[in-house]
């Protein structure tokens, strides 16, 4: 499947169900990147506009970048009006950025998709001053009993699926990659809390799961709700969580 069609007809349960990131990771950001209503960040990937409406939160002008018309659709209307982000057809190997333009480069739970060689050469071509980029994603803490039933669900039920994330680990070896080995990790706790409805559209905007129609939908539906049944408290269910980032200068 090609990468950018992964959530053609996921947008609007992404947009209600996918968690936003840890705030103390906007903070570091701010403060490595030096954020200011002067900046420009480019986030690529950007999807419905999660990351992104946590960037624009410090002031600086933000591109969001986004090839899926579905998912590009969602964040144009979640940022209707925003004088300070714009929404930008392109893809992480071809942004359609103006060269030496944007001081800061993010991909929040996206750099699994690019072809990350490719990616690594428009970086340079769009970034001025330190050429600063960071990769971030929110990560399932694996050992927690709720993750691993996930995980066994989403196994057993999805085809597609490689592991959560799209597979990506925390000492993933195309990081490193992308970054010729020099980069820092950032860690910020940030546990997720659903409602059955939210915990269930959560699992379904997984880029694996199974849409409305298709064979394994209504069993996947069955299963998800269980763990809910199994885990929950008083209503709400608590999903262990990380925010991780990986930054680093490409000069």
């Amino acid at each position: 499947m090609d990468n950018t069609a992964r959530f053609t007809g996921r947008a609007d349960v992404y947009a209600k169900a996918r968690p936003g990131y840890a705030e103390a990771l906007i903070e570091e950001l701010t403060a490595w990147a030096g954020l200011s209503p002067a900046s420009t960040v480019a986030d690529i990937g950007a999807g419905t506009g999660i990351f992104s409406a946590q960037l624009a939160s410090t002031g600086a002008r933000v591109i969001a970048v986004e090839p899926n018309d579905d998912m590009r659709a969602e964040a144009e209307k979640r940022f209707a009006g925003a004088s300070n982000v714009s929404v930008l057809a392109g893809t992480a190997e071809a942004t359609g950025i103006e060269d030496a333009s944007v001081d800061l480069v993010t991909a929040a739970q996206a750099f699994h998709w690019f072809d990350c060689e490719a990616f690594r050469a428009e970086c340079p071509r769009i970034l001025r001053g330190n050429a600063r980029v960071a990769l971030v994603w929110n990560m399932r803490v694996s050992e927690a009993p709720v993750n691993a039933a996930c995980e066994q669900v989403f196994r057993e039920l999805c085809p597609r699926f490689k592991g959560f994330s799209g597979g990506v680990r925390m000492d993933d070896p195309t990081v490193s990659q992308f970054f010729h080995g020099r980069f820092e990790e950032w860690h910020f706790n940030n546990d997720l809390v659903y409602s059955r409805d939210a915990f269930i559209a959560r699992c379904l905007s997984g880029s694996s799961a199974p849409k409305e129609g298709e064979d394994s939908y209504d069993a996947f539906v069955s299963a998800v709700s269980g763990i809910f049944d199994e885990f929950q408290q008083d209503g709400s269910i608590v999903v262990p969580n990380m925010t991780n980032a990986y930054v680093g200068s490409l000069r």
